[in-house]
């Protein structure tokens, strides 16, 4: 039962995401292409393909998003080997922020 319910959680949640001022139904699609691009959930990346495109979305947008994604796995991967090459570093060679750039990656501190 405990999934059902969270299933019923992720559809009030998209529709109130669907149903926002803020973004238009082709903007989300884009957006959630570009998510589902970057966790490679092949699955849901066709379906929101699918939607898009039936939005009147074109083929070259939705190819931007993918590469959008693409863009950023590799930047993160870079940023992470930056952050990684010295203990620690004063600051980010790539993003040139100060501090530990991998907290958010590290996990709990014991």
């Amino acid at each position: 039962m405990g999934f059902e319910v969270d299933l019923d959680a992720a559809a009030q949640y998209n529709n109130a995401i669907k149903g926002s001022p803020s973004l238009d139904e082709r903007t989300v699609e884009l957006i959630s292409i570009s998510v589902l691009a970057a966790i490679r959930s092949s699955h849901y990346l066709r379906f929101h393909i699918r939607a898009a495109s039936k939005l009147g979305v074109p083929d070259d947008q939705i190819a931007a998003a993918v590469f959008f994604a693409g863009d950023l796995c590799t930047s993160s991967v870079l940023s992470s080997a930056a952050c990684h090459q010295e203990e620690e570093p004063a600051a980010c060679t790539i993003c040139e922020l100060t501090g530990r750039c991998s907290e958010i990656q590290a996990g709990p501190r014991n």
